[in-house]
């Protein structure tokens, strides 16, 4: 039988160590990618966050070594990475600058995006 977090007082009091005794996580902001230093990144996707910063970015949540890691979204890895589930295993490797067919004269990030879908075992 697990711990069940009842608290009737003031959430205010309430202490990091009920949390995690509860079965809570704490949520810990992840180091930014730095693709152009460490252009391949590895580590399992934990989550999306839609709609960061002022451009309304996308920011993918990988646990990398077992600590988070931030990636921000672009054009290129918003498609690339929209098929990905929770728990995959994810690949990202930094290409470069790439000039664009669409807009002349302009040029983009490109990345190669590969993944390993968690395997479900049925019991």
């Amino acid at each position: 039988m697990g711990y069940y977090l009842i608290y009737k007082g003031n959430m205010a009091d309430i202490t990091e160590a009920d949390l995690l005794k509860a079965g809570f996580r704490k949520i810990i902001p992840g180091i930014s990618w730095d693709f152009e230093s460490q252009p391949v990144i590895r580590g399992i996707f934990i989550g999306k966050e839609e709609g960061v910063g002022p451009n309304n970015s996308c920011v993918y949540n990988l646990e990398v070594e077992g600590k988070p890691r931030a990636v921000w979204g672009s054009t290129v890895l918003d498609t690339r990475l929209k098929n990905v589930g929770l728990g995959d295993e994810v690949v990202i490797i930094y290409k470069g600058m790439v000039a664009s067919e669409k807009r002349k004269g302009s040029s983009y990030k490109d990345y190669d995006v590969y993944h390993k879908p968690v395997e479900v075992k049925n019991e």
